[in-house]
């Protein structure tokens, strides 16, 4: 595996609780190392949801993740 990233894994039929809606791809997320984003402002349903979209995706995958770390990410970032 690459140096910079680290696999979790979770058992499909066991995960965490909470994890069970996301599908079994969703919950074996290789997330990159450190993984932070820098100045993306929360989304408040003010702006222009697409625009948002579209930095939310700039930005994260700026930071080395792919789609499965957006979705995993993504509601972290909603207010």
């Amino acid at each position: 595996m690459h140096e910079n990233l680290r696999c979790i894994e979770y058992d499909a039929a066991h995960g965490p609780p909470g994890l069970r809606q996301f599908s079994s791809h969703l919950r074996q997320v290789v997330w990159p190392r450190k993984f932070k984003l820098e100045k993306l402002k929360k989304y408040d349903s003010k702006e222009n949801t697409e625009n948002w979209i579209t930095l939310y995706e700039i930005a994260v995958r700026s930071a080395a993740g792919d789609e499965h770390v957006m979705a995993n990410y993504f509601l972290v970032v909603l207010d």
